[in-house]
């Protein structure tokens, strides 16, 4: 049988269930965004309580439980009785189990395990592009990594860009699509130091390249960092946001206490005590009104898709809804890059459009054209 599970239709729904295994990891990334790693591990017995209460629950919803830290393989004992516990019961709904690893420590018995179970158990892998990209990120952790084995088993890839390796990031989207791997996702690191005015136009160049290569590549699914839903700008409407992620709605992350956190960038291992303690107190609704956001937001064209990371922005703001201004800045230029990138699709043919939607994109194109940087 197989349990792996799709969100066929907005009434198809999906719950994200995260459970921080560990606070320890063997890596020291230059962007790492939680800065309160330590020894601290999840009891098993409760991580088999915290999955029977969520696999219980009668909501409507399928569930993705994703194995995190740290590192999570540092605790593969216990991923491996949890994923055996998830395996010998008959629940009313689907499951799926994510691990989201640095990968240098899938060797031997792991390697096997995952071989074995790749109905159940879906991997993204943390690399950061060429090998010096990935080192200069990733404490010079490349070749500890077998790029072979994820890519033939369809591992996603998760690349974090940060500003030492800005200067190559088409190059490293690139170079990973060559090693085999189809689902490319690319992020600027969050939290970090992006008001160099460098960045931007580095940013827009690296961009600029990738667009270009993709119209040259079609048989290539784009890195959702060319992905942006310009199709789906409406200004027009100026009431509610598009939801970036389920955070604090369908996503819950649990810390090795077993505390729920609305997800793992407002819990401890990320953030202070006390920010933790606070975001608690947090409410969050399916549906978020713009009234939320600063004015800056607020008056955005693209204000009713702009990806939001809530965690990090709380942390680094004070609020939830609003971004970083030098992180906002950058985020402008990645609108741009897409909008031109879907704008060489549309003149190429590959996209498949309605009139209506034809005249929607050209429309939103134009008006990102008005963001300014």
């Amino acid at each position: 049988m197989s349990y792996y599970i799709e969100k066929k239709s907005e009434r198809h729904k999906i719950r994200n269930i995260i459970l921080i295994l560990t606070h320890s990891c063997n890596l020291n990334c230059t962007y790492c965004y939680e800065h309160h790693k330590g020894v601290q591990c999840i009891n098993l017995e409760k991580a088999k309580e915290l999955i029977e209460r969520e696999m219980n629950c009668n909501e409507g919803y399928d569930c993705e439980i994703e194995f995190f830290g740290g590192e999570p393989f540092l605790e593969f004992d216990k991923i491996v009785a949890l994923h055996n516990f998830l395996k010998s019961r008959e629940w009313n709904k689907k499951w799926i189990t994510m691990i989201t690893t640095n990968g240098t420590l899938v060797h031997g018995k792991i390697k096997d395990w995952l071989e074995q179970n790749q109905d159940t158990v879906k991997v993204a892998l943390s690399a950061d592009g060429t090998p010096e990209m990935h080192n200069i990120n990733r404490s010079n952790s490349y070749n500890k990594i077998d790029f072979d084995f994820f890519a033939k088993t369809n591992s996603v890839v998760k690349m974090t860009v940060s500003a030492q390796t800005l200067p190559k990031l088409s190059e490293g989207i690139i170079y990973l699509h060559n090693l085999g791997f189809e689902v490319v996702r690319a992020n600027l690191a969050f939290g970090i130091d992006w008001s160099n005015d460098s960045n931007v136009s580095l940013f827009a160049s690296e961009l600029s390249k990738l667009a270009d290569f993709y119209i040259q590549n079609p048989q290539l699914r784009p890195s959702d960092i060319m992905d942006l839903p310009i199709l789906d700008i409406n200004p027009q409407s100026r009431s509610y946001a598009s939801r970036h992620c389920g955070a604090g709605v369908e996503l819950v992350a649990y810390e090795v206490d077993g505390t729920a956190y609305p997800c793992h960038t407002f819990a401890p291992i990320s953030v202070s005590r006390d920010i933790a303690k606070k975001a608690l107190e947090l409410t969050f609704e399916s549906e978020i009104c713009m009234d939320c956001f600063d004015e800056k937001c607020r008056n955005c064209v693209v204000a009713n898709v702009c990806p939001n990371c809530y965690g990090i922005n709380f942390s680094t703001t004070g609020n939830m809804y609003s971004k970083d201004d030098a992180f906002c800045r950058m985020t402008k230029v990645q609108f741009l890059a897409n909008a031109y990138f879907k704008y060489k699709q549309y003149e190429t043919g590959l996209l498949e459009l309605t009139p209506q939607e034809e005249y929607r994109l050209l429309n939103n194109i134009s008006l990102v054209q008005r963001l300014e940087v």
